[in-house]
């Protein structure tokens, strides 16, 4: 979660990060339309990706990790195709 980590980096009086980031909701939403949830635990489920305990900053990352790789290898829907210049990826 980059705003969490920017709003740490605030309180410590230390610049914002600047690296370019993916959001994997967004992705999800553009890949999976079908979806009605986009939640990490959702989506955990829905790939089989293991994840012991959510809401735990390491657990949540890595399954980030394990969900984007995994977002990585799904067709891109046809009706989404004209948004794919809008994940600026």
């Amino acid at each position: 979660d980059l705003r969490l980590v920017n709003a740490e980096c605030e309180r410590l009086n230390i610049g914002p990060i600047k690296n370019k980031g993916i959001d994997t909701l967004r992705l999800s939403r553009i890949l999976l339309p079908e979806n009605q949830c986009w939640k990490l635990s959702h989506l955990s489920a829905q790939f089989n990706l293991q994840t012991e305990n959510f809401h735990r900053a390491y657990d949540d990352a890595l399954c980030c990790a394990k969900l984007f790789l995994h977002l990585l290898t799904l067709p891109l829907p046809k009706k989404n195709k004209k948004r794919h210049a809008e994940m600026k990826m």
